[in-house]
């Protein structure tokens, strides 16, 4: 249920609803403040019943209808020309048609997209087909950017600059960074704040790839990819077999040895009960020790090496020929620093497919949708659940669409990059992930990927969400942003 006030005479009016007031169109002045009908019309009256009550309130000069509706539905206000009157209609189907150029190779656009019928249309068509089946009529807005203009560059941006943990609303992180648009990034974890995917940013690895899951990928001069990635590391030493390592800069934990570079930031702290920090100087593993997630303090990270997290596996601390195996997995004291007798050692990785290594830019999220105009999806592959697979939700996604119309032979496809949002079905659920895949090919998309959805979804545009209210959009770890130069 969403409250909403209307007021009816004011210097700024505005429409609102009871978490917070933001401008829409529609709102109307009327002159006096006299409401001489408040009756429904025989059309509405199903609508009008789902209102939940009704209050008229005059104080301060100004006279506010409040009033209640079902989630998803909203107000649609307009006025007469020629008498001083209001119609409000309660409906589904709130949003208009937009095709809007709001920045030179910027365009907004918002639609109602009918998988079923394979056409996108504003009208409103019955909710259900004549057999029963469910409707398929999505609300979608998106933006879509033109990839061959110069003046447009993209980034990942951050809820906090410098940090690898937090979280905060998508309007304020686009605000502090100065994009022009932005679109929710990848999964995070909220209880402590920490990306779980890989975010990329001038070939520094803020967070790596886990579990095989669908990234895109780009250059500054705006080439992009949308694949799986992959990353793989081992590490050589002088004393036997070669040792893989699991994770790169990763709040996603599991048993093995991880790695952690000052791009993760100045220190790590522990996230389980026990863990070994070995600390890697240039190509040198120069002392360890037992870390404490409850009462030992952070480890610094060298500048010019990296720190090697080991976690429950005490062959590979034999491997490395640490002394404090005992400790693994065991109730024992942190440990202060242990220096060892300086043992090379050497690095070894490389990303699956090796087309990721010429990014510099990479945000990670997931599934794949789409790739080379071909549906692809496959969450169990990407290593989801079987819950998240079937789930019905608010959707987010970025897509790549190849333009031709309009350009002479001579010329090279103009690119696109599409970033999508799809909100539930007229009286129905949101999208599966099967039916976002067919949204993102309905909007021209050749490649695409699902972002992280449900409450996590806005798209920005100057200063505003364009599909919620930004009270209804829960805070995010990391968005992508677009810029918009001279």
């Amino acid at each position: 249920m969403v409250w909403w006030s209307i007021p009816l005479e004011a210097t700024s009016p505005h429409l609102s609803n009871s978490s917070g007031s933001r401008q829409l169109p529609g709102s109307v002045i009327l002159p006096g403040n006299n409401i001489e009908s408040l009756t429904p019309s025989e059309s509405s009256s199903d609508l009008w019943t789902n209102l939940m009550g009704l209050w008229v309130d005059s104080q301060n000069q100004q006279t506010r209808l409040i009033f209640s509706t079902p989630t998803g539905w909203q107000p649609v206000v307009t006025s007469s020309a020629v008498l001083p009157e209001i119609n409000i209609e309660i409906r589904p189907d709130f949003w208009r048609d937009r095709n809007i150029v709001w920045a030179e190779g910027l365009r907004w656009q918002q639609k109602y997209v009918d998988i079923n019928t394979h056409q996108r249309s504003s009208a409103l068509p019955p909710l259900a087909s004549s057999t029963g089946s469910e409707a398929a009529l999505f609300p979608v807005v998106w933006l879509e950017i033109d990839l061959n203009n110069p003046g447009i560059s993209l980034q990942p941006i951050l809820s906090r600059e410098g940090s690898r943990s937090g979280v905060s609303p998508l309007v304020n992180i686009a605000s502090r960074t100065r994009a022009a648009a932005a679109i929710n990034g990848g999964f995070f974890n909220r209880n402590n704040q920490y990306p779980l995917g890989v975010i990329r940013h001038q070939n520094r690895w803020l967070s790596g790839p886990i579990l095989n899951r669908g990234a895109i990928a780009w250059t500054d001069q705006n080439q992009f990819f949308i694949d799986r990635l992959e990353l793989s590391q081992t590490l050589l030493t002088d004393l036997g077999e070669p040792i893989p390592l699991g994770r790169l800069n990763s709040a996603f934990i599991q048993r093995g040895l991880s790695r952690y570079t000052s791009d993760w930031g100045n220190t790590y702290s522990p996230f389980t009960p026990r863990e070994i920090a070995i600390t890697v100087q240039g190509e040198t593993l120069i002392s360890h020790q037992v870390l404490d997630s409850i009462n030992f303090s952070a480890v610094p990270i060298p500048d010019d090496g990296h720190l090697l997290i080991l976690r429950n596996e005490p062959e590979i601390a034999l491997a490395l020929g640490l002394d404090q195996t005992q400790c693994i997995g065991l109730v024992c004291p942190p440990s202060t620093q242990t220096e060892h007798q300086p043992r090379p050692v050497q690095l070894v990785y490389e990303t699956n497919p090796p087309d990721f290594t010429e990014y510099p830019h990479i945000l990670g999220a997931g599934p794949l949708l789409l790739r080379r105009n071909e549906v692809v999806l496959d969450a169990i592959a990407e290593n989801f659940s079987d819950a998240f697979n079937t789930q019905r939700a608010i959707r987010s996604a970025v897509g790549l669409k190849t333009n031709t119309g309009g350009r002479s032979p001579s010329d090279s496809p103009g690119v696109s990059l599409l970033f999508v949002v799809v909100h539930p079905r007229l009286a129905g659920p949101g999208p599966s992930l099967a039916e976002l895949s067919l949204i993102m090919k309905q909007l021209g998309a050749t490649d695409a990927l699902n972002l992280d959805g449900g409450s996590s979804t806005g798209l920005y545009l100057g200063g505003y969400l364009l599909d919620r209210p930004p009270q209804t959009a829960a805070p995010i770890h990391n968005a992508l942003g677009v810029f918009l130069s001279p």
